[in-house]
């Protein structure tokens, strides 16, 4: 889902270094799990805690439980995992650019379980207020309608956005029938919280000719929910 991650360095983690690690904690909906970070992420410690939860990633100190950073998942790019082995990508505000973090643990099963989990509860709360196939039709008629005012075109959008969600591929058809990059831009970054799939948004983001333009979607994201706007 998207290009440009930095990849950390694979830590050489034992097959003892794992079984040493403390057995997962639940507590509602909160999951927390033991890892052996890598890369940067090492830099924090040797032993952190990744805490999953409704508000997204979190990763912890291990011994206060003290946050060291918090990821929503609206900001979160996408996740893997292999054997013993889990990562997430997300956009770094600092860097400009989709950063990867990876840990080494056990209990993958269970985490991607419970992030399932999450996940569909969040999408099962965003369908409620989806848009209708037949207001989504017309919302399409009046941006080609609007062509050449782009102001127009955007005060709509965001009627549209404050009224409904949308499913990632409704939001590539909105962007791919305004005219500019900059006014793509502007209706990606407004369409990105109202989406009831967000972990698809990297394929709205395709519609961007070019990497740069796709991080500054992102820059923008951050930059407006650390100032408290609702994007």
């Amino acid at each position: 889902m998207g290009s440009g991650a930095s990849k950390p360095a694979v830590r050489e983690v034992t097959p003892e270094a794992l079984a040493a690690l403390p057995a997962p904690k639940v507590t509602g909906d909160v999951v927390l799990l033991s890892m052996l970070p890598e890369g940067e992420l090492q830099k924090k410690g040797d032993l952190l805690l990744l805490e999953v939860g409704p508000i997204g990633f979190r990763i912890l100190k291990a011994g206060t439980q003290d946050p060291i950073y918090l990821f929503p998942w609206g900001q979160v790019h996408s996740w893997a995992h292999g054997t013993n082995r889990f990562s997430f990508r997300f956009f770094d505000d600092n860097k400009h650019t989709i950063v990867q973090h990876a840990m080494a643990m056990n209990n993958i099963d269970l985490l991607l379980e419970h992030i399932a989990k999450i996940i569909d509860t969040i999408l099962a709360e965003r369908r409620k207020s989806a848009i209708s196939d037949d207001d989504f039709n017309s919302l399409l008629e009046e941006l080609n309608e609007m062509k050449g005012d782009a102001a127009r075109q955007l005060d709509r959008i965001v009627t549209a956005a404050n009224a409904h969600t949308f499913m990632s591929g409704q939001a590539q058809k909105v962007l791919k029938i305004l005219q500019t990059t900059f006014d793509q831009i502007e209706a990606a970054t407004v369409l990105h919280s109202r989406l009831i799939d967000q972990n698809h948004f990297s394929t709205v983001l395709d519609v961007l000719e070019c990497q740069a333009d796709r991080d500054n979607v992102w820059h923008r994201i951050t930059t407006m929910k650390r100032g408290g706007i609702r994007t």
